[in-house]
C-alpha cells in the first residue's frame, strides 16, 4: 500500500514527523508515553527508509548499482559506531535529555533535504554518441 501513498508524504512528511518525534521522546515524562511515542517514530521510519532506498535506486546508473548501494549502505549502517562514540561523549557534557534535542533538531535536515530534492530532480543526461571504430587503410 505503500505505493499509493505520494513521495512528497513518504519522504517529507514522514521526515518531519521523524524528527518532532526524536524530540518529543525526549520530554517524555513515563515509559509508557515513550513506548507510545517511539511506536509513532517506527511507523513512520517504515514509510520513509523504504522511500528513500527506492529513489536512490533509481537515481543510480545500473551498471553502478552495486558501488551505490554499498555506498548507500556504509552511509546508514558504518556511521553507526562514529555517532555513538560522538553523541554518547556528547551527552556527558550536555546530558542525555539535551542530546536528544539535538538529534531531533538535527534530524529536521532531513525533510528540508528532501523537500529540495522533489523540487528539483535530477536531469536525465543524455547518452555521450557511440563512436563507431575507423576501419584501417588496406
Amino acid at each position: 500500500m505503500a505505493h499509493r501513498i505520494p513521495m512528497f508524504v513518504r519522504l517529507v512528511l514522514t521526515g518531519a514527523g521523524l524528527a518532532a518525534g526524536i524530540l518529543v521522546m525526549a520530554l517524555m515524562p513515563s515509559v509508557a508515553s515513550l513506548t507510545a511515542v517511539a511506536a509513532g517514530v517506527g511507523l513512520l521510519s517504515g514509510l520513509n527508509g523504504p522511500a528513500i532506498v527506492t529513489l536512490y535506486q533509481q537515481s543510480a546508473p545500473e551498471e553502478r548499482m552495486g558501488a551505490a548501494m554499498s555506498t548507500l549502505s556504509l552511509a546508514g549502517i558504518g556511521t553507526a559506531p562514529i555517532s555513538i562514540a560522538v553523541f554518547s561523549s556528547l551527552s556527558l557534557a550536555l546530558g542525555v535529555q539535551t542530546t536528544w534535542l539535538l538529534c531531533g533538531a538535527i534530524a529536521f535536515v532531513s525533510p528540508l533535504a528532501a523537500v529540495l530534492a522533489l523540487r528539483h530532480p535530477a536531469e536525465e543526461e543524455e547518452p555521450a554518441p557511440v563512436e563507431l571504430p575507423v576501419p584501417a587503410a588496406a
